[in-house]
């Protein structure tokens, strides 16, 4: 009778072989995992910059900018209020403003950053409070509160920066900055100008 088994080498040569194809698939896998990983927190960082860009830009062509203003929110650190040159449509008193803010809030254990550019009523401007009345929802639908991708690093001591530069042909310039980067040191600054009318 032939009888024929495997032997303890051929068995530990198969389970070698299951070894390595086992630690070459996790390995693929976790390299794929970490690529997704990184791309979604690079696309998150890419549409929050985005977002923010576009909202302001599009007020300042759009509405003209006259001036920013810094201004101190409830919270007591620093926002900047942009007044245009345009007045609003419900009230034609008043000329449009914004509010553009940084702001943290603590959320599940974590410090969470949100950059807010909207009509508000909750700002101080001393000595008088700046309001924006009767806001009506078309004004509400412009508002927007975007928050930072967690573990994102920005500057606490001034999370916007403002700066007033003159052009070759004599224009004011204001350029607005937001300084962010992730943990990994990319810089994901927000850089917005505009001409003052």
């Amino acid at each position: 009778m032939n009888k024929k088994g495997m032997t303890l080498i051929e068995i530990i040569v198969s389970l070698a072989l299951i070894s390595i194809v086992v630690v070459f698939l996790l390995n693929l896998f976790l390299n794929v995992r970490n690529f997704y990983n990184n791309s979604k927190i690079k696309a998150d960082y890419d549409m929050l910059v985005s977002n923010i860009v576009s909202a302001v830009s599009d007020d300042i062509n759009r509405y003209g900018l006259e001036s920013v203003q810094e201004i101190t929110s409830v919270g007591n650190h620093k926002a900047y209020l942009l007044t245009f040159k345009t007045y609003r449509p419900t009230k034609l008193s008043k000329k449009i403003q914004k509010v553009l803010e940084v702001f943290p809030e603590v959320e599940d254990g974590g410090l969470q950053y949100y950059i807010s550019y909207t009509y508000n009523t909750k700002y101080e401007q001393p000595p008088n409070f700046y309001k924006s009345t009767d806001i009506v929802s078309d004004e509400r639908l412009t508002n927007i509160k975007r928050s930072v991708p967690m573990g994102a690093l920005m500057d606490s001591t001034r999370y916007i920066h403002i700066k007033e530069i003159k052009d070759k042909n004599n224009r004011r310039i204001v350029e607005i900055k937001i300084p962010i980067s992730n943990p990994n040191g990319t810089l994901y600054d927000i850089n917005i100008y505009g001409i003052l009318t």
